[in-house]
């Protein structure tokens, strides 16, 4: 069976619809709306009383010379509040714009994110330990002394220390049974998936509700609670989607 070859504009737009991208020349964050298939950095808008290009307003407003003339640009549209007071679209260059957050493709990538977890679920003394070592680097730096020198100010090398309250571990209960677990990690997946519910579930009428682009997401939710659920007591037939 042949597969589609997906179109390059439909594919740009199911990417990066609904996305969040933060232009490092002003460093602000703006959700994209639509994509202006039509206008490139050539392309002249009212600015002053006269008409310039994008490439010329980025050159004389921001120092920044765009590289790529053809690149369509990004539209995001203003806020409500902003609507009342006038605001227009604003117009961004791909070019100039950092994505945040993570893509399907990122997710997808089992390594990836695995790599990316031993960073995000780091115990409270291996972040100290790296903070530390950051410290040790910053005030080694003959560059980085003088600089800080030059505005009366100096690193301390130690943490700040504030008194704080230490919480009782929560109490976790599953399958009749106290689950145990490691309080250095904000994570019970391993300790939970296999323990057997008490009382076990079957849900047999369930139904996911999606954005059309994220079909596959849901078909991946769907597959992953066929397979987990079962250990835990719990099944799951096919939703309606």
């Amino acid at each position: 069976m042949l597969r589609r070859t997906p179109n390059p504009k439909e594919a740009a737009m199911a990417n990066l619809l609904g996305a969040v991208v933060v232009t490092y020349y002003n460093n602000k964050s703006y959700r994209i709306d639509d994509i202006a298939w039509d206008l490139n950095p050539r392309c002249k808008f009212p600015y002053k009383g006269k008409e310039i290009t994008y490439m010329d307003f980025y050159q004389t407003r921001y120092q920044v010379k765009i590289r790529d003339v053809n690149q369509p640009l990004l539209v995001s549209k203003p806020k409500k509040k902003d609507l009342r007071r006038g605001c227009e679209n604003i117009i961004l260059v791909p070019e100039l714009c950092l994505m945040t957050g993570f893509t399907d493709e990122m997710r997808a990538d089992f390594n990836m994110m695995k790599d990316l977890a031993e960073y995000l679920r780091s115990p409270p003394d291996q972040r100290v330990n790296s903070l530390m070592a950051f410290n040790s680097h910053l005030v080694r730096h003959e560059r980085v002394k003088e600089e800080m020198a030059s505005w009366g100010l100096e690193i301390s090398n130690r943490l700040l220390e504030v008194n704080g309250r230490m919480l009782p571990d929560e109490v976790i209960l599953q399958g009749g049974e106290t689950v145990q677990y490691n309080r250095n990690f904000a994570s019970w997946s391993k300790e939970t998936q296999s323990r057997v519910e008490a009382k076990q579930t079957r849900s047999r009428k369930w139904a996911i509700v999606f954005p059309n682009r994220y079909r596959d997401n849901a078909k991946d939710l769907c597959t992953t609670l066929q397979r987990v659920g079962p250990p835990m007591g719990m099944q799951f037939s096919s939703p309606l989607m």
